[in-house]
C-alpha cells in the first residue's frame, strides 16, 4: 500500500536562540528553525525524532521559494526568499534563519510580544523525501526533507498540521503500513458507532501492532457491539452521559 506523504510541522526548543533588532526602519530577525542532532522531547509526538546535518541541503539548493511566517499561518508573511529578505542556511548547529522583516501591523505586534517575552520559539514545515526518513529503535531520523516555511511561534503547543491527519495519525499509518486517511476514517467510524468490514480489519491490525501476541480478547471479540464494549473497558470510548450507552451509538 502506498503511503501518502503529507506536510508536517515541528517546533524546536530554541530557548533564546532568536532575536529581533532594529536596523533603521527595517526590523531584523535571526534564529534557528531546526537544531541538528537534538532528540525531540515534544509530548505531542509519538516518537523521538532527530534531524541530521544536511537534511535541508537539497531543498535549500533547489531554488524553491520559502517564507518566514507567524504561527504557521502563511497569511502572516514576514519575509521570503523570493525577494531576498529571507536568508536560510545550514550551519553546524542547524537551520539558520536571517530576515529583514516587512513593516506590517502584525510585525509590530510580534515585536511587542518578543519584548514582553511571549515569543516561544521557532518551527518549520516539511515533507520527508522517499528515502529521507530512517527508522530507529527510539523513533526516527530525518536525513532529507523538502522544506516548506519557517515560522516564529507564539502559541502554546505548535507542531500540528492545520489540515489533514495529525502527526500522531500519520506516524501510526507509517507503523502499520496504512493510509493516514483510512486511520482517521476508522476513528470517525468508531465515534459514529458503525464500522465496515475493512475498518474492523484495520482495527485488528492496529491492535496487533501493540502486542507481541494477540490478546485473548482479540480472538473472542466478534461483533461491533463487543468491539465497542471492549473500547469502553479500555478507556478508549466513554459511555453516553444521557443514555448510559456508548457515545455515538444508534
Amino acid at each position: 500500500m502506498t503511503i501518502k506523504t503529507r506536510e508536517e510541522m515541528r517546533a524546536v526548543p530554541v530557548f533564546g536562540d532568536f532575536e529581533f533588532r532594529a536596523d533603521g526602519d527595517a526590523p531584523q530577525f535571526s534564529g534557528y528553525a531546526a537544531l541538528f542532532n537534538t532528540p525531540s522531547d515534544a509530548p505531542w509526538l509519538p516518537f523521538v525524532e532527530t534531524i541530521r546535518p544536511s537534511a535541508f541541503r537539497a531543498s535549500l539548493g533547489s531554488k524553491r521559494d520559502h517564507s518566514l511566517v507567524i504561527n504557521h499561518d502563511d497569511n502572516l508573511l514576514l519575509a521570503s526568499t523570493r525577494t531576498g529578505r529571507l536568508r536560510l542556511a545550514e550551519d553546524e548547529r542547524g537551520l539558520r534563519v536571517d530576515a529583514t522583516l516587512a513593516k506590517t501591523s502584525y510585525t509590530a505586534d510580534l515585536t511587542a510580544l518578543y519584548e514582553a517575552g511571549e515569543v516561544r520559539g521557532m518551527s518549520f514545515s516539511f515533507k520527508p523525501t522517499r528515502n529521507g526518513v530512517v527508522q530507529t529503535a527510539n523513533g526516527r531520523e530525518l536525513t532529507d526533507v523538502v522544506l516548506g516555511h519557517v515560522t516564529v511561534i507564539t502559541t502554546l503547543v505548535p507542531g500540528f498540521s492545520a489540515t489533514g491527519p495529525t502527526v500522531q495519525i500519520r506516524a501510526l499509518g507509517e507503523q502499520v503500513s496504512a493510509d493516514p486517511d483510512d486511520i482517521e476514517g476508522l476513528f470517525d467510524a468508531l465515534r459514529a458507532g458503525t464500522l465496515s468490514e475493512e475498518q474492523v480489519h484495520l482495527l485488528q491490525r492496529i491492535a496487533g501492532h501493540y502486542h507481541t501476541e494477540p490478546p485473548a480478547e482479540a480472538t473472542e471479540v466478534r461483533s461491533l457491539d463487543e468491539w465497542k464494549a471492549l473500547l469502553i473497558e479500555k478507556g478508549l470510548r466513554k459511555p453516553s452521559e444521557e443514555t448510559g450507552t456508548e457515545d455515538g451509538a444508534a
